[in-house]
């Protein structure tokens, strides 16, 4: 289910950026302009390298015998605003390398949406994270977003 949904939803961004795009671009030419203002592009993120050590020896003989277990994480996060800044296309993946755990290594797709701001209204198209704020120690009014039990076995990120 999850999958399909996902595929969905790039598939509607990815229509949305194929009609929207040439416009914007057929704008640009007809004005002179540069097709991308890179003025209007912002790119930040982290990479990030963790360790785990394993300071006593495995329990079971399928487990590998690796006492320190290095992994790597990489998360992008590209925005592009346009349209006098009312219109913002997000991009962030995200990518987990792990050295001895395959079932850690893994990418997945953050946020990938269009968000229009009207005079009265403001729309959001795509996937994308939800804040809901702190309002009890157990988070039990956010149940819009996705639990990442990968990479948070405690429940705390989303």
């Amino acid at each position: 289910m999850r999958g399909t949904f996902t595929q969905a939803a790039i598939g509607a961004l990815a229509g949305l950026a194929a009609t929207a795009l040439p416009a914007a671009a057929q704008e640009a030419v007809e004005d002179g302009a540069p097709l991308i203002d890179w003025s209007n592009l912002d790119f930040s993120g982290y990479v990030a390298g963790e360790t785990r050590v394993f300071p006593q020896s495995p329990l079971y003989g399928a487990q590998k015998n690796t006492r320190v277990s290095p992994s790597l994480a990489l998360q992008p996060e590209l925005r592009y605003r346009w349209n006098r800044r009312d219109d913002r296309l997000t991009f962030v993946p995200f990518l987990r390398l792990d050295a001895d755990d395959e079932n850690r290594s893994h990418a997945d797709i953050r946020e990938f949406s269009w968000y229009h701001a009207g005079d009265d209204w403001d729309t959001v198209l795509g996937i994308s994270k939800v804040f809901w704020g702190v309002a009890e120690s157990r988070h039990l009014i956010d149940i819009v977003n996705q639990t990442d039990l990968v990479e948070s076995p405690d429940q705390e990120d989303k």
